[in-house]
């Protein structure tokens, strides 16, 4: 084999290697996923610590058969839970590694017939545990099942009800203290890379929110001192905003139409069908342009040109429409002036007895009076 495919083949196991430590994910679900690493870091964690223990309880000679039983036990339950994580089965995993794992730590402690043994601190791991996966009230019921069971331990000790205990140590007690340091830190560390995770999102986010407020700002700015009178209503046509514009042109505040209709500004001499095809494009997701006759507060009539579309959510389904609306009643006049102007000029060329024309740059006669009949005889 080649030296490249050689590096490959090393590259593709090491990616398999690791996806198969790799936690589940679940998109759209950041707290099933952040338990999953949890629990997905503390079992691989506890299962090799738990190897580790069962290899020194077995050199060494001052372990109970029983305890060794159970460290067996609670290692074929550990790859349990790793596998039914792999699954996707989160919360029942969590739920049976806190059970289990009391059960598991109060029946070594038993059949090691003290409460001074090192797993007995192992309860102090379990407590932490249960708060990171529990929150506040996994503490307070760690806590108190905790206290409760060495109280018990205590008790049945003293009653003798305990197997003799065996007060002699060595390596194997020097090994389980390792491993309580072990996987008390490794939680520890895992905490505190989640904060700092944490941390470095909510910085992003703030980061993120400032910029959309400045955006925001602008397009507010750009809105409220827009030269076109601007209203926003919900889905039922309830006016929610006005720009300063609409209060300049129309005469009417914000909360004077807060909540009302656009009707309130119809003068009535708008075409019904008009409103009816307004509202037929609105209803079918489209814009609608067009001129209206509308009333002011004070009772004066002043068309408008305008706009009139939807503002849609990221699924694309309207929540609200926008009114873009600009006063056109000059430039009507001006239409209208002109218009009159024409007919009077045209009246006047039309009645004329002399011959009146025009003609355009290129030579063309654009306009000959009709007299031009009488005295030409064309």
């Amino acid at each position: 084999m080649k030296p490249s495919a050689q590096s490959s083949s090393r590259t593709a196991s090491s990616d398999a290697f690791w996806r198969l430590l790799a936690p589940p994910s679940f998109p759209g679900d950041a707290e099933k996923t952040r338990t999953a690493e949890l629990l997905n870091w503390v079992v691989l964690v506890s299962t090799l610590l738990t190897v580790v223990q069962i290899v020194s309880a077995f050199v060494g000679d001052n372990v109970p058969t029983s305890a060794k039983a159970i460290a067996l036990g609670w290692l074929c339950l550990l790859l349990l839970g790793l596998w039914k994580l792999r699954q996707g089965v989160v919360k029942p995993v969590a739920v049976g590694l806190v059970l289990l794992s009391f059960l598991v730590m109060t029946l070594v402690n038993v059949s090691l017939g003290t409460v001074r043994a090192p797993h007995t601190a192992n309860y102090v791991y379990w407590v932490i545990l249960v708060g990171m996966l529990f929150q506040r009230p996994g503490i307070v019921l760690a806590t108190l099942a905790s206290s409760l069971v060495i109280l018990g331990l205590i008790l049945a000790q003293n009653a003798g009800l305990l197997p003799p205990p065996n007060h002699s140590v060595g390596i194997t007690q020097w090994i389980n203290y390792t491993i309580l340091f072990l996987l008390t830190s490794s939680l520890v560390y895992y905490g505190n890379r989640r904060a700092e995770i944490a941390l470095a999102r909510a910085n992003e986010e703030i980061e993120k929110r400032k910029q959309t407020e400045i955006e925001l700002n602008k397009l507010t700015q750009a809105v409220d001192q827009n030269p076109a009178s601007i209203f926003i209503t919900d889905l039922e046509g309830r006016i929610e905003y006005v720009n300063p514009r609409f209060t300049a042109v129309t005469g009417y505040t914000l909360d004077e139409v807060l909540g009302k209709n656009p009707r309130l500004l119809q003068s009535g001499q708008t075409p019904v069908a008009m409103y009816q095809d307004l509202w037929s494009h609105l209803q079918r997701g489209q814009e609608w342009r067009g001129e209206l006759l509308n009333r002011k507060k004070d009772g004066t009539l002043h068309h408008e040109s305008v706009v009139i579309s939807a503002i849609k959510n990221l699924d694309g389904v309207p929540r609200h429409y926008l009114a873009v609306r600009e006063d056109i009643s000059e430039r009507k006049q001006a239409e209208e002036a002109l218009r009159l102007s024409e007919a009077r000029h045209r009246l006047l060329a039309d009645n004329a007895r002399d011959v009146i024309w025009t003609m355009a740059p290129d030579g063309r006669i654009t306009y000959v009076s009709p007299s031009i009949e009488q005295v030409r005889g064309l």
